[in-house]
């Protein structure tokens, strides 16, 4: 992906949590047990870096995304 693509995409993330109050998450969830995954918690992406860290075997993470 070219930087300026990049660059664009981080600065349209931020200006969107800036101006609607919004914050960025990230989901831990389960990993698929039966074909399916349940989210575990819902926190920011360093709280679920060490959450998949710990137990990678178990657990990976899903986002950004927006919560208004």
């Amino acid at each position: 992906m070219p930087l300026i693509m990049k660059y664009g995409k981080e600065k349209i993330m931020k200006t969107a949590t800036e101006t609607k109050s919004s914050t960025m998450a990230w989901a831990v969830l389960s990993k698929a047990v039966n074909g399916r995954s349940e989210v575990i918690k819902v926190t920011n992406c360093d709280e679920a870096d060490r959450t998949v860290r710990e137990n990678p075997g178990m657990f990976y993470k899903a986002g950004p995304f927006l919560i208004a």
